[in-house]
C-alpha cells in the first residue's frame, strides 16, 4: 500500500504508465503496482506510450528499453525533450 504521507487528503492517487512489449511483464507490473495502491495504465510500444503521455500526466513511467519499432531510448529522448 502507498504510505499515507505520500497521498494526502484531497490529492489523487499517483499514476504510473508501464511501457513494455511483453504482455506478461505488463500484467505482473500492473498487478503489483495496483496492489500497492497506484493507478496503473500500460502501453505496448513507444508510440502508444507517447500518445498516452501527451493525453494525460503520469507521476512515473516504467519503461522497457528493448522494444521493436520505437525503443525505450527513443521514448526517453522524446519525453526529455518535452520536460
Amino acid at each position: 500500500m502507498i504510505p499515507p504521507e505520500v497521498v494526502r487528503e484531497g490529492e489523487t492517487t499517483p499514476r504510473v504508465l508501464v511501457v513494455d512489449d511483453d504482455r506478461m511483464t505488463q500484467m505482473l507490473l500492473r498487478r503489483t503496482l495496483t496492489q500497492a495502491g497506484y493507478e496503473v495504465e500500460s502501453a505496448s510500444d513507444g508510440k502508444e506510450a507517447l500518445e498516452k503521455l501527451a493525453a494525460s500526466p503520469y507521476d512515473l513511467v516504467v519503461l522497457d528499453f528493448v522494444m521493436p519499432g520505437m525503443d525505450g531510448y527513443e521514448v526517453l529522448g522524446q519525453i526529455g525533450g518535452q520536460v
